[in-house]
């Protein structure tokens, strides 16, 4: 099924480097779908920082990409979007031209869209650039009408999508294994998001299988390259991302810091990374002021916990930051410039040179505050780890600087990459195996048990669950690098007070309550049994979730009268005794009934999404003249006096022909 755009993106734009107004907005597709505040948030972001060393390059011209994440200062037209910041992918052009002003020009392409879908955004950011300033400003345009040809990002699907005339695979990540973004979001309206729709939300996978392991946030992200400099830390960097303590990463340009933040966050799948990042801070972000006055992110200021930089004045003024991460290389190039590079090697007698030994020395007394003068890779932190590194497999790792082609390094980086995510991934699931327990739900037994409502899922309760830590099974592969049961123990007091953890086990559970009442729901339709609980006194999104789930159920059964199984119309209702009948009748009337239970606003609402849903492959109207049909035969052969025929199917058709168009 094809998706609309708005699936994909919110808007394209390009933006201009004035030189006497700054950054600005210069051209938008669709037009006027992104409002002034945040247009204005947009182009700050849309540029490398004045002191990182994109901006010292005397080439001829330059392009350089990144992407940064934003909250959504105000509302943006047409964003479909399961959560409030946008992500926006950058293709930055610098051109030296001494006809100009100040001898350059600085433009970038920025495709905006509400989703973390990096790895297919970033190519297509490219060459949205690259038509942009090869065709102009119609390009925008161009490639927005492209993406409405791609087929509809579903949670966890596999798509080819078109990129220039070339096909791309694209893995959709898991919609439980994201963030919510939002970070006002109270605990009731955590339990109502519409990613509770899925058999599996409280498992760390979707089967026994590798294949079937959840896809999380920037789940196709390079993870060794990033982050190459600091191998041997990556077991500290995972307690950070686990626990969302606050860390900055420095890196020499926007395109490092950005990866590296978002290997970062996909080290910690199938846990979503739950407080807010930015893989690309400007000075200009209004959280800047706040976090500038010693303000650290705490649950109460919602400020930033994860944050990519490039500006060296960050370290003067964050010095209160207790952690910061330097990552990536400058090597002198053959214009004197500094400039990106892979790491250089030092030779023994370098090493062994008095003259370095002292420049150590005096790095490591400095601390983080070397940066100012010097860009060197290192981690100063004050938290102090519990995990020990696997060496066995940095040693197994391939030497990228042994790759006799840039193809096979790419290979080689690649290769290491998916090592470091499998061995990360098992380590998160592992964490997460003791608390299976509080989130797995009750499935329907005999028919006798389904009269009742299933039970409660357990309470969980920090303090009794750490005293009762011993009892649970922690998996080998968290506590052989924990070493022992006090670390053990440390680490999950440490892991429970956070809000990675809480946001997380909030979701789970609602997950399992919600696959349960399904999974009841269904089975009681099945035997015949009347619910337990009347669609009236079940919160708006359980019935919508319900509404969609009995829809499913009753459009199987049509395909199959269709097909002449179970054969409608006079001849079938006099078949209303075979108990296949019976279950379509049953169907009818509890979609009736739960239709009838919502306030009218839903209904509206439910139409007016039914353009992007499933029932979009048959078409909104003809779903509606047969359900109307239906019911209203329903009705003649088992009547009900709870519902109003009349009023039901008028309303119903009368919504319809309003918000169905």
């Amino acid at each position: 099924m094809l998706a609309s755009p708005a699936a994909w993106l919110t808007s394209i734009c390009s933006v201009i480097f004035d030189i006497d107004v700054g950054q600005r907005l210069e051209d938008v597709y669709p037009p006027e779908s992104l409002d002034s505040e945040d247009g204005a948030n947009i182009a700050m972001h849309s540029f490398p920082d004045s002191l990182s060393f994109e901006l010292q390059s005397k080439t001829a011209v330059r392009d350089s990409t990144f992407f940064f994440r934003i909250p959504q200062q105000s509302h943006l037209r047409g964003a479909a979007s399961h959560a409030s910041f946008l992500y926006g992918c950058v293709f930055c052009r610098q051109r030296q031209d001494e006809r100009l002003r100040r001898g350059g020009e600085q433009k970038s392409v920025v495709v905006l869209s509400g989703h973390p879908y990096i790895s297919v955004l970033e190519p297509l950011t490219r060459y949205a650039g690259m038509m942009f300033f090869n065709n102009g400003p119609a390009a925008l345009q161009t490639v927005f009408e492209e993406v409405a040809l791609w087929p509809h990002p579903d949670s966890g699907s596999r798509l080819i999508v078109n990129i220039g005339g070339l096909a791309r695979p694209f893995q959709v990540p898991d919609h439980e294994a994201l963030p919510l973004g939002a970070m006002e979001e109270t605990e009731e309206e955590l339990q109502l998001q519409p990613w509770q729709d899925t058999p599996h939300g409280w498992l760390v996978s979707k089967g026994a299988a590798e294949a079937e392991r959840l896809q999380g946030l920037f789940n196709e992200a390079d993870i060794y390259t990033p982050l190459r400099t600091a191998l041997d830390r990556l077991w500290t960097l995972w307690e950070h991302a686990v626990l969302a303590e606050p860390l900055l990463v420095i890196a020499p340009s926007p395109g490092e810091c950005s990866a590296a933040v978002a290997a970062l966050t996909a080290l910690i799948t199938p846990l979503p990374y739950s407080c807010d990042f930015r893989p690309y801070f400007s000075i200009h972000d209004s959280e800047f002021q706040a976090m500038a006055e010693s303000q650290l992110p705490e649950e109460e200021n919602d400020l930033p916990t994860l944050i990519g930089i490039t500006n060296v004045f960050f370290i003067k003024a964050l010095s209160s930051w207790p952690n910061i991460l330097s990552v990536g290389h400058q090597a002198t190039a053959g214009n004197g410039l500094l400039e990106a590079g892979r790491p250089a090697s030092a030779s023994r007698l370098q090493r062994l040179n008095p003259g370095n030994a002292l420049k150590a020395v005096r790095r490591r007394a400095a601390g983080a505050q070397i940066l100012i003068s010097e860009h060197v890779p290192g981690l100063w932190a004050t938290y102090k780890p519990l995990l020990s590194p696997d060496t066995a497999l940095l040693k197994s790792l391939l030497d990228v600087d042994k790759a006799e082609s840039p193809a096979q390094a790419k290979r080689f980086a690649e290769t290491n990459s998916e090592m470091l995510r499998e061995h990360f991934y098992d380590m998160t699931a592992a964490l997460l195996v003791p608390f299976a327990p509080y989130c797995q739900p009750a499935l329907p037994g005999e028919a006798a048990e389904l009269a009742a409502e299933p039970g409660p899922l357990p309470i969980f309760d920090p303090a009794t669950f750490l005293e009762t830590l011993p009892l649970h099974n922690v998996p080998r592969a968290l506590h052989k690098r924990l070493g022992s049961q006090e670390k053990v123990a440390h680490f999950y007091q440490r892991f429970v007070a956070s809000r990675n953890f809480k946001i997380w086990m909030v979701r789970q559970q609602a997950a399992a309550v919600a696959w349960q009442e399904r999974a009841w729901q269904r089975a009681q339709l099945e035997h015949g049994i009347q619910a337990t609980r009347p669609a009236h006194d079940m919160p708006e999104v359980q019935l919508v979730g319900l509404f969609l789930e009995v829809e499913q159920q009753l459009a199987n059964a049509e395909q199959s009268a269709d097909s002449g199984d179970m054969p409608l119309g006079p001849t079938g209702l006099a078949r209303r005794a075979s108990s296949n009948f019976q279950m379509i009748v049953r169907l009818q009337r509890r979609l009736q009934e739960v239709w009838a239970a919502m306030p009218t606003d839903l209904q509206e609402a439910l139409l007016r999404a039914a353009g992007s849903s499933k029932r979009q492959q048959h078409g909104i109207r003809s779903w509606v003249s047969q359900l109307g049909h239906i019911v209203r035969h329903a009705l003649d052969v088992f009547p009900t006096p709870r519902v109003d025929r009349q009023g039901w199917d008028h309303g119903f058709t009368m919504n319809v022909r309003q918000f169905g168009r």
